[in-house]
């Protein structure tokens, strides 16, 4: 599976405003809401977008939820759904409008 990896020395908070906002802007992402939440298995907390008509999970790249393979990147977006087609479709499709948007990202291993 594939992530979003993003660089940024926002914190969460900040950065999720941020992606909101890009999000927002873009007439194909179709943004419907986004809430804070917790889990353990996620490393704490974190923002759940509801983009594409999917989950899209804002993740610190750090302690449970750490991508060892990319230490580079503080944060990452993870495209939340069952079908491989519609997970790796979206995390391309909100790759490409990051990086258009001026954000430094990749996609990488999850």
């Amino acid at each position: 599976m594939n992530a979003v990896l993003l660089k940024s020395s926002l914190a969460l908070e900040q950065l999720a405003e941020e992606l909101w906002n890009v999000f927002e802007r873009s007439p194909n992402m179709r943004p419907e809401g986004r809430e804070l939440r917790e889990s353990i298995d996620k490393g704490g907390l974190y923002y759940r977008f509801r983009l594409l008509g999917t989950s899209v999970d804002l993740l610190h790249n750090a302690d449970d939820a750490e991508i060892a393979d990319a230490p580079d990147y503080e944060y990452y977006l993870f495209v939340d759904d069952g079908d491989p087609h519609v997970r790796d479709s979206g995390t391309t499709r909100i790759r490409d409008l990051l990086h258009e948007n001026g954000l430094d990202v990749a996609i990488g291993p999850y």
